[in-house]
């Protein structure tokens, strides 16, 4: 499986779109979920995300990704990891070669463009997209070929586009 970006403004889902619809259904089929968030200590991140296990240290959750085959990894706040090279590497590894043990990798940021490194959002061939930035969402309409995209602006709270290369966007509503 591919990875994925989760990207929009402040506010417009992407968490609630986490842990409330990809986490569930990843632990209901069995795969195991885990989540980098630099921001929530990882005692209060189990419960806050409802992922069988969360860090806050890059290297640990890389390092658990490794000893494990099938995840699905969720790293929220890109735009804080981006400005850290250290676990920026660590990440990067997800994004790289974690698919050779079976992982998929979501990217969560505000930003695609500036906060989403290009050897990351490279790796990514699917997207959920919320009301975002002109700029970002251009960017997405020019590498997936899709012009479609724009209408983003103009989402409200918990709609998004599902996007993938070459393919007509799907709208949800997560909320």
């Amino acid at each position: 499986m591919a990875h994925g970006t989760i990207t929009g403004i402040s506010g417009c889902g992407k968490s609630r779109l986490v842990k409330e619809v990809l986490i569930p259904q990843a632990r209901a089929a069995g795969i195991p979920t885990l989540v980098l968030d630099p921001v929530i200590p990882p005692h209060a991140a189990k419960g806050e995300w409802g992922a069988d296990a969360c860090f806050q240290d890059a290297a640990a959750f890389i390092r658990t990704l490794k000893s494990s085959r099938q995840c699905m990894a969720f790293v929220d706040e890109m735009g804080i990891w981006q400005k850290d090279t250290a676990s920026l590497r660590e990440i990067e590894w997800l994004a790289m070669a974690g698919r050779n043990w079976g992982h998929v990798g979501w990217f969560m940021a505000q930003r695609r463009v500036q906060m989403i490194p290009p050897n990351i959002r490279n790796q990514c061939d699917k997207a959920f997209v919320f009301n975002a930035a002109r700029e970002d969402l251009r960017d997405f309409a020019d590498a997936y070929n899709i012009p479609e995209v724009m209408d983003a602006l103009n989402f409200p709270k918990g709609v998004a586009y599902i996007i993938k290369p070459m393919e007509k966007p799907r709208k949800i509503r997560v909320f």
